[in-house]
């Protein structure tokens, strides 16, 4: 190989290292992702949504944030749905984060059918359009994969969910992140849906492996620790009664 094709490899072969190295968040965005509370992922949402080039991490922040607000703030809840789906569309479409920045606008789309159920038609219509975009730009990809499990273990089926194909998934995931540096930030997540899936269909002790799994990987996880376990706990009363 001539020397200029050795070093013409060479870069593509950094460019592509440096590339995936982004993939896993650093160790703030993970505080954030994975703390005690949404305070400090809505001081980096503040920060970011005004930055240059931060439209993926400020369309994942308000992607995350948005829920915690769904009972008590309609209108903030909406206002980060609504950041989250502006800033997966305004994202460069040669960006390597576009499939994961379309495929949570997907799930943002349908949480706005929550908050505008006369809207389900044109919103279905934009999660799915949105979720097809994801999977053209990346249907490998281990993020998109997750948020798309995600999709399906919620989505009623008449919208196109499937909640065995979402458990597999998922199985699957949890089995090939961890030896993954690029992507085994996402485990704690993997780990939690597996747990709320179990429940959903009445696996109780399979849904407690997963949920101490899920605790081990970020034990102060607020999705964790105020919402997954709470829930699991009333599943497990139900049950018994």
């Amino acid at each position: 190989m001539k020397r200029s094709h050795l070093l013409i490899a060479g870069l593509f072969t950094f460019s592509m290292q440096a590339i995936a190295a982004d993939f896993a968040p650093d160790a703030r965005l993970t505080q954030a992702i994975y703390g005690p509370d949404t305070k400090l992922s809505e001081q980096l949402f503040t920060e970011m949504n005004t930055a240059p080039k931060q439209q993926f991490w400020t369309g994942y922040l308000a992607y995350r944030i948005a829920p915690v607000y769904g009972k008590t703030d309609r209108a903030k809840a909406i206002q980060y749905l609504d950041s989250c789906i502006k800033n997966s569309d305004e994202l460069a479409a040669d960006s390597p984060r576009k499939a994961e920045a379309m495929a949570f606008a997907a799930l943002c789309y349908g949480q706005k059918i929550g908050f505008y159920p006369q809207m389900a038609p044109a919103l279905g219509s934009s999660a799915m359009a949105a979720k097809d975009t994801a999977l053209a730009f990346g249907a490998d990809n281990p993020h998109v994969r997750l948020l798309l499990a995600i999709n399906n273990l919620f989505t009623p089926p008449q919208w196109g969910g499937n909640p065995q194909q979402a458990m597999a998934e998922l199985n699957t995931l949890a089995a090939s992140l961890p030896a993954d540096q690029n992507w085994n930030w996402l485990l704690p997540d993997v780990h939690a849906y597996l747990a709320m899936g179990y429940s959903k269909n009445g696996e109780h002790d399979k849904a407690q492996a997963a949920l101490d799994q899920a605790k081990a990987l970020a034990p102060e996880y607020s999705f964790v620790t105020k919402v997954l376990q709470p829930y699991l706990l009333k599943k497990q009363q139900i049950s018994k009664n």
